[in-house]
């Protein structure tokens, strides 16, 4: 492996440093196009014949040094741009600024999208791109000044831009997935920039509503909602006379298993939708949601930006924190204790132990210590079984089901 470095001459050399995140550095002698996923307003990003660009995506990198391996020519597997300090960002008014993005976790890039607006309001920029954003590049639709580069950033490019910030300067995002937070009150603190304005943290609606949306999926079944507790709610609201829209995610191994558990329920009141095409598409449906009942998950951060009203019902992850100063939906946290862990111990998605078991401390009966590294969900038994046989705190909410529906309908009434 080779480290290569993007050098700059626009800043002096006490202001430049490398980013943090490495990225591949490459070129195609033929071109070529790819589709970026999940994305309705950027489906394809395009590179010419020869061109050097940068990529830190991992499904891309992976492509390009698998099943590409023979098309594409990898200068570096370990390039860093040179970037300038986000804690001196409140001194760059006027600047052209290109943001790195550490990835395209949905919950985090509607933190990054929150923190730029904070950027265009009080610093005024010629010019805001992102750069690696992937599957969540949608979000970034919602505001025109914002440039996109999705999956890669052309060398030449880079010259067109008198700042690059790289957020993985940050510490705690770089430990986001052990110990989560809400990005948008990081990176405001951290550049000493307000909060934007542009975005209500409260409800749009109130009083009891006309139809209620359960969104039990995140992409780690440490997160989603047990099966038992959706039926149950769903039961609960069709007894209350309020039709039912459950959203499903097609591009999630999990989403079958509920189908097949929901599917006997399905009624003229109680609908099963299997997903949205794009995150564009599935922000055109938190726009007409009325009441959500949400897991931690990606839609439940998008309810950022569409002042949606609900309940976000959190296991592992502590909810307050990730909620930030957004108080369009309720909470309810998952109060587990067992001999292991209590909930919110803080871990986003399942680990590896020494064993090589995959879970948390409570489903493998282990301490934090004994975590040796995150795990990949790629083996469908292993998914199917933290589904089946959902982890300790995921499991305990099917004990304190009464209680959430309470919850809900006292929600109603403030």
């Amino acid at each position: 492996m080779t480290l290569a470095t993007v050098t700059r001459t626009t800043w002096n050399a006490s202001e430049v440093a490398s980013s943090h995140k490495t990225f591949l550095k490459f070129r195609v002698p033929s071109g070529f196009s790819v589709d970026v996923p999940n994305c309705r307003f950027w489906p394809k990003q395009s590179l010419g014949q020869n061109v050097v660009a940068y990529t830190g995506n991992r499904t891309l990198i992976r492509t390009i040094k698998g099943p590409w391996k023979g098309q594409v020519k990898v200068l570096s597997e370990r390039a860093r741009l040179d970037t300038a300090p986000l804690s001196e960002l409140s001194s760059s008014t006027g600047k052209r600024i290109l943001f790195v993005l550490p990835g395209n976790a949905v919950g985090d890039n509607v933190g990054y999208f929150l923190f730029l607006q904070s950027v265009l309001e009080a610093l005024a920029p010629s010019r805001v791109a992102v750069m690696n954003s992937g599957g969540a590049s949608d979000i970034y639709h919602l505001d025109s000044r914002i440039e996109v580069f999705p999956l890669w950033i052309e060398h030449a490019e880079l010259r067109g831009f008198d700042l690059v910030v790289d957020f993985m300067e940050v510490p705690r995002l770089r430990k986001i997935a052990e110990s989560p937070c809400d990005p948008e009150v990081t990176l405001t603190d951290f550049a000493d920039l307000p909060p934007t304005k542009a975005y209500s943290t409260a409800p749009r609606q109130s009083g009891k509503p006309a139809s209620v949306s359960i969104f039990p999926l995140a992409s780690s079944p440490m997160r989603s909602l047990p099966l038992d507790l959706c039926r149950f709610l769903i039961g609960k609201a069709t007894q209350s006379n309020l039709p039912v829209a459950v959203h499903l995610n097609g591009m999630q191994r999990q989403s079958a298993f509920y189908e097949r558990g929901l599917q006997d329920l399905e009624s003229p009141t109680v609908k099963l939708h299997r997903g949205s095409s794009s995150l564009g598409d599935l922000f055109s449906v938190m726009e007409n949601v009325d009441y959500g009942i949400f897991c931690d998950s990606g839609p439940a951060h998008l309810s950022k930006l569409t002042a949606t009203r609900g309940i976000a019902v959190h296991t592992s992850a502590e909810a307050g924190v990730l909620r930030g100063r957004f108080t369009n939906l309720g909470i309810w946290q998952s109060n587990y204790v067992g001999k292991y862990c209590a909930a919110p111990c803080g871990l986003a998605g399942p680990w590896v132990d020494a064993a090589g078991r995959i879970g948390c401390m409570g489903s493998l009966t282990v301490p934090r210590s004994e975590l040796k590294e995150r795990a990949i969900l790629v083996d469908e038994v292993t998914n199917r079984a933290m589904i089946e046989h959902p982890i300790p705190c995921v499991d305990h909410l099917n004990h304190t089901k009464q209680q959430i529906w309470e919850a809900i309908e006292t929600s109603w009434s403030l």
